[in-house]
């Protein structure tokens, strides 16, 4: 049995009493400052949960986009971070499409962005990715 200062009177109570043995009042244990508080607090936790993660993740893949896939796995999925960020994600890792999610600190899209096989030096166009991203921050 632990012991718990009363709400009311201060005095040291059992968490476990329904009133106090030394002022009567009702649940002495039970501090409604505090619990509003954590309620407070658990219902801005939510709020941030889902109001800055996306459950709605686009799937893509080196299928449907023929020789203009830019990158070098087979498939993945766009997503917008943060309102404005724009990451695709393969292989359990989230890379930057760019400038706003690279400053955020998302993997280089370097490491798996495929080289053009038509001009040598150059990269193939992340564009059409990126705008389906971008989409889903609407």
């Amino acid at each position: 049995m632990a012991m718990v200062k009363c709400k009311e009177c201060k005095q040291d109570v059992s968490n476990k009493a329904k009133v106090c043995p030394h002022c009567g009042v009702k649940e002495p244990g039970v501090n409604l400052l505090a619990g509003a508080v954590l309620i407070v607090v658990l219902v801005a936790v939510g709020w941030a949960y889902f109001t800055f993660s996306s459950f709605d993740d686009q799937a893509i893949t080196q299928e449907q986009f023929g020789k203009d896939w830019p990158f070098t796995v087979s498939d993945g999925s766009v997503d917008c971070v943060d309102g404005i960020g724009a990451v695709f994600k393969s292989g359990g890792v989230s890379y930057q499409l760019n400038g706003i999610a690279d400053a955020i600190g998302y993997a280089a899209i370097e490491t798996i962005w495929r080289d053009s096989p038509d001009i040598p030096g150059t990269k193939i166009g992340l564009g059409s990715v990126l705008e389906l991203a971008l989409d889903e921050c609407k």
